[in-house]
């Protein structure tokens, strides 16, 4: 049985702190407020969450002031932090210099067919040149790569995948309270990589990276393009990468929350657009990388749609099955779109364990 919740967000007052590049990651995840930061106080609970306008706890009663003798019934109950919203102000070079990207390695690639075999890894590629691997146990020319392992732990050895040694755990990328832990992809695609038998990650190029106002901004006059062009069978060339694709009827608009080294949340918008004109090639979450011009998303906290009625869902086979993502995680990714300036009405969670 699929279990859906919905909830109604009501927007009262988003106040962000804005994180610059030279503030990415100088106090852990979020800066010197911890994860988050920010003036936007969310409270969620079983059936959703609203928007608040009380201020963070404290400024209105919800803490006994500095100079006050506390008793013990000013004594808070220990709790969840609420997530308060933090955006970046950074370019699309800065943002590039703090997310991973991607490469697919079959073990090998049978000499008479051309096909890759089943066995093979996932390179998660850290700017500093670090790597990380998760092993694929199946192949095929529909699924391409299939991860069946913990997608949550990255080894610092491919060699595992092909039959030699296991390589050691890493102890990165880091955790977020407020949007999980990353994981690899179920799966990707033979198109999703530079060749049908693997290599980089494909980026969608019409890709939105939202690390600024501006870059949110500029969301919405792509979307409006978008959705101009569903359904008209023209070819049409992103501004982010070669190649020409096609858009459906009805535009699909999906996002990704991708980490930076540090833990922090990224979003990243894309209409999913094909290579061919029957849409039987169609560019999915994996090429929503942090990085605009290449490597896509070897990991992310989850995805999902946006709707268009603004709703957004964590409705991504790919990201969000097997998951421990939640609908607090959720809710907080609907707070930082609208910290951005992003309007998201609402969100449609579908528990994990459903997919």
């Amino acid at each position: 049985m699929t279990r859906t919740y919905a909830a109604v967000l009501l927007v009262i007052a988003a106040g962000c702190n804005t994180k610059g590049v030279g503030s990415v990651g100088d106090d852990g995840p979020g800066g010197d407020d911890g994860p988050g930061g920010g003036d936007v106080d969310a409270r969620a609970d079983d059936a959703g969450t609203q928007l608040d306008d009380g201020g963070r706890p404290g400024e209105d009663g919800g803490r006994p002031t500095a100079d006050a003798a506390p008793s013990d019934s000013m004594i808070p109950d220990a709790g969840p932090t609420a997530y308060q919203c933090e955006v970046f102000d950074l370019t699309a070079a800065e943002t590039c210099a703090i997310v991973m990207t991607g490469v697919v390695t079959p073990c090998s690639i049978d000499p008479d067919t051309g096909l890759p075999s089943e066995t093979g890894s996932l390179a998660v590629q850290r700017p500093d040149g670090s790597t990380g691997y998760q092993c694929a146990a199946g192949w095929s020319t529909t699924t391409g790569a299939v991860y069946d392992g913990d997608p949550e732990v990255l080894f610092d050895s491919p060699a595992g995948c092909c039959g030699g040694a296991d390589g050691a755990a890493l102890d990165w990328p880091p955790s977020n309270p407020f949007f999980g832990t990353p994981h690899g992809p179920t799966l990707i695609k033979p198109w999703e990589t530079v060749a049908d038998t693997g290599g980089e990650i494909r980026e969608n190029p019409f890709a939105v990276v939202v690390s600024s106002p501006a870059s949110a901004a500029a969301f919405q006059e792509a979307r409006a393009q978008w959705e101009s062009w569903g359904g008209d069978g023209q070819p049409h060339t992103g501004p982010n990468g070669p190649g020409e694709y096609y858009f459906p009827e009805w535009v699909l608009i999906n996002y990704l929350v991708v980490p930076t080294v540090n833990g922090d949340p990224v979003i990243v918008i894309a209409p999913e657009v094909s290579a061919t004109v029957e849409h039987t090639r169609p560019l999915g979450h994996p090429t929503l990388g942090g990085c605009a011009t290449h490597g896509g998303a070897p990991l992310a906290f989850f995805g999902g749609e946006i709707k268009d009625d603004n709703v957004i869902t964590n409705h991504s086979g790919r990201f969000s099955a097997g998951s421990s993502t939640t609908l607090e995680h959720l809710e907080n990714t609907a707070t930082l779109f609208n910290c951005y300036g992003i309007t998201v009405t609402g969100v449609e969670f579908q528990h994990p364990d459903d997919y």
